[in-house]
């Protein structure tokens, strides 16, 4: 409604700025609020009835005031149309100047005040005195007003305007209560649409009275029913049994016991006779939650299928802790004032020795992480709302892992996936394509090298020619070999054997007539995997001992003998005859990492290098699984 205050009346008004009645803010409030054109309630018609009592009005309204019209959401006393439509335009409107001051308006002879005096609502309506106070949303916003009408002049004494304002406190609690309620009923869906996601079944009790109230879709869908509240109530016609078709007793339940004496059950085996007939088993595990302990969880999964036959009491449990815990990734759950409520097995295995954590910060159980990246992407996902992800290096291990972090309103829950060997795939492509730059490059050279050795020891350009071309392709064969490695190619060719494979490693590069060479050892088959990885090493040594070693000089002498002990090839490679060895060669260049990474990572074996003043000598420890595999 329309108010307005005489100039000489005796007003509490106080003057605050104007609002306009097109705030974004205080429109999306009235639209929150749900009352623009909703129809009478009992408790607001209540509160109008109350106002015209006490201030002795013959009508009061509950207004609510929009871009266009005021909206009648109680009334008492108004007749005729606007009665009857619940609404009149802002023409007719004295409370759009309560919304617009944000503050009480008392005038005692509209029809004198300078400002509403042309209001049509004088006229049609016969508002003469008006009283009226704003009505707020929770957030402030003004979203009405509600006021008392009089047909003649009357001065509003203070008590008039504390008895509105109370009873405008009134009616703005109400609308604070209702989207409480609102709010309260986004968070259940939310949390209910989060739990129907969840891969098992979870059921959610009331402590004390263990009545169920939530199963989720995959828990329903698992025991093939609907929960009935009677069942939900007092569980008897769910169907527990025992491994001698007895069922269970309600205080036999999991999530009862956990309701009744706070017992902690972890994945306990439950055969169950579901909606459909199949008996099935479960493992089911449940506990309180929450800080007040007013709420049950049990969650329970389907072993029928995996379930197996169990020999031993050990063996049973280490079955069902695998079930329970259910991943083999880490997983940590957090408050967002860091404290941890809950780390699965995982987590505590890799990275804090198996130690409960439960109620530590996390930052005071690893301190090491404070301000490295996972501190930062743990404190962005709950600063933004966003998902964050950062790596972790476990230098203990030798792993990787990345963490990724999901914030929820009061929690964050990380995920840690072990991205190690992802890690050791990209840096070994980086190394073989260096790799494969070295090996034109060598090629180059062991080439170069054939041509000048073979023109010596050679009388004609046929006899030049042929053993050339000879030597080429035992090179280009020895290159076969190691191709698969080096290009990451599929291996589908068949074994090799030890001894074939060092005779072609080593023919490209034996340049002089008298070349002494020896090769010996016990029958071994190689896999695709150990061949090409040992062909990378023995390649490596041979082109090495070509360019520098034994094999570059007319008196040089090779010895490459391996035996097989306890299921490891034990091989040493001997060089002796050329070049003296003046120091010992680094072991940080491209070739000693290339033989590194692919004995010690690839082959899980050891290599050891001796340069000897005589010649190198490399003993190698490689186990049978690796090198056939």
């Amino acid at each position: 409604m329309t108010e307005s205050s005489s100039a000489t009346a005796k007003t509490s008004f106080v003057s605050a700025p104007d609002t306009s009645l097109s705030d974004q803010d205080r429109l999306q409030a009235l639209q929150r609020s749900g009352l623009m054109d909703s129809a009478p309630e009992e408790v607001f018609d209540r509160t109008v009835s109350l106002a015209s009592r006490l201030l002795k009005a013959p009508v009061s309204l509950l207004s609510l005031v929009d871009t266009e019209r005021q909206f009648f959401k109680a009334q008492t006393g108004l007749a005729g149309s606007a009665a009857e439509a619940r609404e009149t335009p802002l023409s007719h409107s004295f409370c759009q100047h309560v919304v617009q001051q944000n503050a009480p308006l008392r005038m005692s002879d509209a029809r004198t005040d300078p400002r509403v005096k042309d209001n049509l609502a004088i006229r049609d309506l016969n508002v003469v005195a008006y009283l009226g106070v704003p009505v707020r949303a929770p957030g402030g916003e003004v979203l009405g007003s509600l006021c008392a009408i009089m047909p003649e002049p009357r001065e509003w004494t203070d008590d008039d305007l504390t008895n509105l304002t109370d009873i405008a406190l009134l009616v703005e609690s109400e609308i604070a209560l209702r989207e409480s309620l609102v709010h309260v009923e986004q968070e259940r869906t939310f949390f209910r649409d989060v739990i129907d996601q969840l891969p098992i079944g979870v059921v959610i009790a009331k402590v004390p009275s263990a009545a169920i109230v939530m199963t989720n879709n995959v828990g329903l869908s698992l025991v093939n029913e609907e929960v009935s509240a009677e069942k939900a109530q007092d569980y008897r016609g769910l169907g527990a049994q025992h491994h001698n078709g007895a069922r269970y007793k309600p205080a036999e339940y999991p999530l009862v016991r956990t309701v009744v004496e706070g017992e902690v059950v972890l994945n306990e085996p439950m055969l169950y006779r579901r909606g459909d007939g199949a008996l099935v088993e479960f493992e089911v595990s449940s506990r309180r939650v929450g800080e007040d302990q007013r709420t049950a969880v049990a969650t329970f999964v389907d072993v029928t299928d995996r379930k197996q036959a169990e020999t031993s009491a050990n063996e049973a449990r280490a079955q069902l802790l695998k079930v329970l815990e259910a991943t083999s990734d880490p997983i940590l759950f957090l408050k967002q004032d860091w404290t941890i409520t809950y780390a699965n097995k995982a987590f505590t295995k890799n990275f804090a020795g198996g130690r409960d954590l439960s109620g530590e910060t996390v930052w005071k159980a690893f301190p090491g992480w404070k301000g490295n990246p996972l501190w930062h992407a743990f404190h962005d996902a709950v600063e933004n709302d966003v998902m964050e992800t950062a790596e972790l290096f476990l230098e203990k291990t030798n792993q990787r892992y990345e963490a990724r972090a999901f914030p929820s309103e009061e929690d964050l829950t990380v995920f840690f996936r072990d991205v190690t060997a992802e890690r050791q795939v990209v840096e070994t492509r980086q190394l073989l394509v260096r790799e494969l730059n070295h090996r034109v490059k060598n090629l180059f050279a062991v080439v170069s090298g054939m041509i000048g050795m073979t023109a010596r020891h050679t009388r004609t350009p046929a006899e030049m020619a042929k053993a050339l071309r000879g030597r080429v392709s035992a090179l280009a064969q020895a290159h076969e070999l190691i191709r698969p490695a080096v290009t990451q190619e599929e291996i589908g060719q068949p074994d090799v054997s030890l001894q074939n494979l060092v005779a072609s490693l080593i023919e490209p590069h034996l340049t002089h007539e008298n070349d002494q060479i020896t090769i010996e050892g016990p029958a071994i088959s190689l896999g695709a995997n150990g061949s090409t990885n040992l062909a990378m090493v023995l390649h490596e040594l041979a082109t090495n001992a070509a360019k520098y070693g034994a094999l570059s000089a007319p008196q040089g002498r090779l010895v490459v003998r391996w035996s097989v002990r306890a299921d490891v090839a034990y091989l040493t490679w001997t060089e002796s005859g050329g070049p003296p060895v003046e120091h010992e060669q680094s072991t940080s260049g491209f070739g000693s990492t290339l033989i590194d990474m692919s004995v010690r990572s690839q082959l899980r074996g050891t290599v050891d290098l001796d340069w000897r003043q005589e010649g190198l000598v490399v003993e190698l420890c490689l186990p049978l699984s690796r090198l056939q595999a």
